[in-house]
């Protein structure tokens, strides 16, 4: 033996080495199962009698950056019951013809939660098809765990596939645990409620609080298919809403004249867009200065201001009389001081309008916890550069969106 040589365990259950082929760039390991009878599969008769072994190559872990491979000394068995032959089976072996130990599979689909496929192929010398693969499995197993149960909060949201696409998913999601339990194409009324009447009835009943965006798919698929759920719409989109009329106000104010005009905003204006943005219990005691100039210099902007500063206390309100209190308040401010930019809000605010006090009967259930696993899913998206395939989108996004711990 060398005098730089060791001995290292192989730990792989039921297998035992029987010599070791090092080399420069590859490590091969002779294994061979310890059992020496197997059950036939024809008659569940066991047997030891051995009719032919072949070398069979299984593609394991790499070893100090080095491509480890098994070779397998595979036996097939004669029946002595019923003389059928049969080629022996290791549990710690997986696949059918390109055969790869367990952990290594293992190992493969964890990492390519935080890494991308091709990485992880070319990490331990695999082909792309067979990680996908790996992914899609560990994805499906995972989804049909998670939706076996009806959660109690359902949360519902769209992705686009890639940047600037108008390729759209539905992302389904449980409220109490934050787990991606399934992610589907497309975002209309069919679609997403296809796939609540595939859950059927028992399932869709054990559903008690719906949040969504505002949209009128969603809804219509919720009112078919969840009926007895409360729908709520999401914060933060209509938040959203009213901040954009706001912005629509500032920027008409701020222009100081036709295209072409240099400087074309007044600088004030312009440098607090991001600080009337923000409610006045969040801004300091200097940015509350610098908005109480501009606004004292702008009416209009400062009216504007006030209706969103307004709206907020709607979601601030401790109890559901506080809050219909203030929407009472915001809609008499807004009657009386009417701003042209906010006549569309206030049509869609109508709309919506017991999806948005609902807020407040379901202990203030948003989407934040699904925003915050699409966070995750946007960082995949630009490590994958977008995607084209929405079943490979769908498995990756559930693989890395587990359950809060």
């Amino acid at each position: 033996m060398a005098v730089d040589s060791m001995n290292i365990r192989l730990r792989i259950s039921g297998v035992r080495v029987l010599d070791v082929d090092d080399q420069d760039n590859q490590l091969s390991v002779e294994v061979a199962s310890i059992s020496s009878v197997s059950r036939c599969p024809w008659c569940g008769w066991k047997t030891n009698k051995v009719h032919e072994v072949k070398r069979t190559k299984v593609r394991d872990l790499p070893y100090g950056g080095r491509q480890a491979t098994l070779i397998w000394h595979r036996r097939r068995f004669s029946c002595a019951n019923c003389s059928e032959r049969h080629t022996e089976c290791h549990p710690q072996f997986v696949g059918t013809r390109r055969l790869v130990t367990r952990r290594l599979q293992t190992t493969a689909t964890r990492e390519a939660r935080e890494s991308t496929i091709s990485a992880v192929s070319r990490r331990y010398f695999l082909c792309w098809a067979l990680v996908m693969a790996w992914v899609k499995t560990a994805a499906e197993i995972a989804a049909k765990r998670r939706r076996a149960k009806a959660p109690k909060v359902l949360l519902i949201d769209e992705k686009s596939m890639r940047k600037g696409s108008h390729r759209y998913m539905t992302v389904f999601s449980d409220g109490e645990s934050g787990a991606v339990i399934a992610m589907i194409r497309g975002r209309t009324s069919l679609q997403v409620g296809t796939w609540l009447a595939e859950r059927g009835p028992k399932w869709c009943k054990g559903v008690d609080v719906v949040v969504t965006d505002m949209s009128s798919s969603y809804r219509a698929a919720i009112r078919r298919h969840l009926s007895g759920a409360t729908h709520v719409v999401d914060r933060f989109h209509v938040v959203r809403l009213v901040l954009g009329a706001r912005t629509e106000v500032r920027r008409r104010i701020q222009r100081r004249g036709p295209k072409g005009t240099r400087p074309a905003f007044e600088p004030e204006v312009f440098a607090t867009r991001y600080l009337t943005a923000k409610r006045a219990d969040h801004l300091t005691s200097k940015e509350a200065e610098a908005v109480a100039r501009v606004l004292g210099r702008y009416p209009e902007l400062a009216r504007a201001w006030e209706v969103v500063q307004r709206f907020h206390r709607f979601y601030e309100a401790g109890d559901e009389t506080a809050a219909d209190s203030a929407l009472d308040d915001w809609a008499i401010h807004m009657t009386e001081n009417p701003i042209a930019e906010f006549r569309t809000v206030i049509k869609t605010l109508a709309a919506w309008a017991d999806e948005i006090v609902a807020f407040h009967e379901v202990d203030r259930r948003t989407n934040g916890p699904l925003e915050g696993r699409m966070a995750k899913v946007e960082v995949l998206k630009r490590t994958a550069y977008g995607f084209k395939n929405p079943d490979n989108f769908a498995a990756r996004t559930l693989l890395i969106s587990p359950a809060a711990a």
